[in-house]
């Protein structure tokens, strides 16, 4: 009997395990797949899974702790020190520090070491998910500035310096004014002029340029399309994603601390608030790889970069249909220069859109884009880029382009939608919610954010009021298959109603 019950377990953990192999690898396996396919990523991260140039090591074989001889990123005082050290240089910064935790605790620790707690900041509306989580931690009061938008790519275009100037006569407690340049989508806002605006009142300009890292390097870029660094610029604090736009491991960002004006210990001490207590040695290697990188043979790769992107463009002459966003948008709608590397293509008018482009590009050639919105998508090129890639994007588009036809449609005009804020966002944390659909929400206060992502960007943030446009709005963006984060089988989260009836 015991010899049949062992014999009865071994077999059940002979099932178990096979089971456990076949059902394991969810992601690994998904990931090699995707690896030994022949997608070609005109996404992030910047190294564009291109690297047999520039091999590094084996990940699992310098996947450390802190050990001896290896520092600590947050006590650097030995090897990790030097590298951050490098970066500031090649920067122009006075100080920099490596983040394993991406962009987002580079944004969350500018926030709360620059604005104290129920303090007031002016923030871009347009600003990523991570800022609004910045005012919830740190219990902010925030006014929004508007950009201006592009009417006709349907796009956030820059923030106006006398937006900002007025803000700042109406809110005089401010203490800390945060945008984002450049756009997801490329578009410069004028952060010099902002800046000296900014510092005239004593605060601190914060810059989220996670988009930015590869800005300042290269002299025709700046020259031709204002790819000035916020550093440059004189912003305060700036946050950058390297694996966005430059050769490093997706999470890898770095912050830069300038000026007087900044309470750089603060600022510290949040780093070590929102970085992990493990930082992974994979990702400060590849952060210092990818300086490494742009030191010795960073002006080659821009120039090849330049070649490649300047033969791209002139499909421009080509396309008939799908419009292809260049230099006409500089100075108009506030901007001020845009990131070549950045290709936005406009479907409006024409038989299809952005989503449908999309994904035409992905299922039938094989080119996985970055993002897609309704009337345009948008792909990310990087030095890291191979003619290969250029080539099979252009003949793609080409051939896409040549099956469109012209139509007019009624496109109603895109902008930000300005909610009507009830609560601040950490106050709605201590209140009763529920659930209910969303087309019935009017009037209800939001308990939640509800953004597209990419790019997470919020629509509406905890404590606005829903009103009937954003209702059409999100409506409508679902409609086209956009990734609407926020609402779960029609169903949005907002506060019970009060005594007040709201």
């Amino acid at each position: 009997m015991q010899k049949a019950e062992r014999k009865g377990k071994a077999e059940n953990r002979e099932n178990q395990s096979k089971n456990h192999q076949l059902t394991n690898n969810f992601l690994s396996d998904k990931l090699i797949g995707y690896q030994n396919g022949d997608m070609y990523p005109f996404h992030m991260p910047g190294h564009k899974r291109n690297m047999k140039e520039y091999p590094f090591c084996d990940s699992y074989k310098i996947d450390i702790t802190e050990i001896d001889g290896f520092d600590n990123l947050h006590e650097a005082h030995g090897i990790i020190e030097k590298a951050q050290e490098r970066a500031a240089f090649l920067y122009g910064s006075s100080e920099t520090h490596f983040l394993v935790n991406g962009s987002t605790c580079g944004i969350l620790s500018a926030v709360s070491g620059s604005v104290k707690k129920n303090g007031k900041i002016l923030m871009a509306a347009n600003s990523h998910k991570s800022a609004f989580h910045a005012l919830l931690l740190n219990c902010c009061k925030c006014e929004f500035i508007y950009p201006e938008i592009n009417e006709e790519y349907e796009i956030a275009g820059g923030i106006h310096p006398s937006d900002v100037k007025k803000l700042l006569q109406k809110n005089p407690d401010t203490q800390a004014v945060f945008l984002t340049s450049p756009t997801y989508d490329g578009m410069i806002s004028p952060v010099r002029e902002i800046a000296e605006i900014v510092h005239s009142k004593g605060i601190v300009l914060i810059v989220d340029e996670a988009h930015g890292a590869h800005f300042g390097f290269y002299e025709p870029f700046i020259k031709a399309y204002g790819m000035r660094s916020s550093v440059q610029e004189g912003a305060d604090i700036v946050i950058q994603s390297v694996h966005k736009t430059l050769p490093s491991y997706t999470q890898t960002a770095l912050i830069h601390i300038n000026g007087n004006l900044a309470d750089r210990e603060r600022i510290r001490r949040y780093l070590k608030i929102y970085q992990t207590s493990s930082p992974s040695y994979v990702l400060l290697g590849g952060i210092d790889r990818c300086m490494g990188i742009l030191e010795t043979e960073g002006q080659d790769l821009f120039i090849r970069w330049e070649k490649n992107i300047r033969e791209f463009y002139k499909i421009r002459e080509d396309l008939k249909h799908i419009k292809f966003l260049g230099d006409e948008v500089i100075g108009s709608s506030g901007i001020v220069g845009r990131d070549v590397g950045k290709f936005l293509f406009s479907m409006k008018n024409t038989t299809t859109n952005g989503v449908c482009m999309y994904d035409i590009l992905r299922e039938k050639y094989h080119i996985q884009l970055e993002m897609a919105a309704g009337n345009y998508c948008l792909a990310m090129s990087t030095f890291m880029d191979t003619e290969e890639g250029f080539r099979r994007l252009k003949e793609a588009l080409i051939e896409i382009d040549s099956d469109l036809k012209g139509i007019e449609t009624f496109h109603e005009k895109f902008k930000f939608l300005k909610m009507s804020k009830v609560y601040e966002i950490y106050e709605v944390q201590d209140f009763k919610t529920e659930t209910a659909l969303f087309r019935e929400c009017k009037g209800r206060i939001a308990a939640d954010f509800i953004y597209v992502y990419p790019p997470g960007i919020p629509m509406i943030v905890p404590g606005e009021e829903v009103d009937g446009d954003l209702i059409q709005s999100v409506e409508y963006m679902r409609e086209q298959g956009l990734n609407v984060i926020g609402i779960e089988e029609g169903k949005f989260r907002i506060l019970e109603r009060q005594d007040n009836g709201i």
